[in-house]
């Protein structure tokens, strides 16, 4: 009988750990989502796609040719 309520305990524990991973997991993906409309939200503001964001190297690049270049 010993045996069985090791392992019974041993069961609940797995299954705790298994709830609050999932509950991690909802929790994250809440998070994400608020991310995701609070990006699309200012995309609309700023009137722009993801195409037309410049990235972090064509910043780097206009500065290194400098502004009288017609690369850009």
């Amino acid at each position: 009988m010993d045996e069985t309520m090791k392992s019974l305990i041993e069961l609940e524990t797995e299954a705790e750990h298994l709830l609050l991973a999932r509950h991690q997991l909802v929790e994250n993906d809440r998070v994400r989502n608020g991310n995701r409309e609070a990006l699309t939200s200012l995309r609309k503001i700023a009137r722009t796609t993801k195409t037309s964001v410049p990235s972090p190297f064509e910043s780097i690049m206009k500065e290194i040719v400098g502004p009288e270049s017609s690369l850009w």
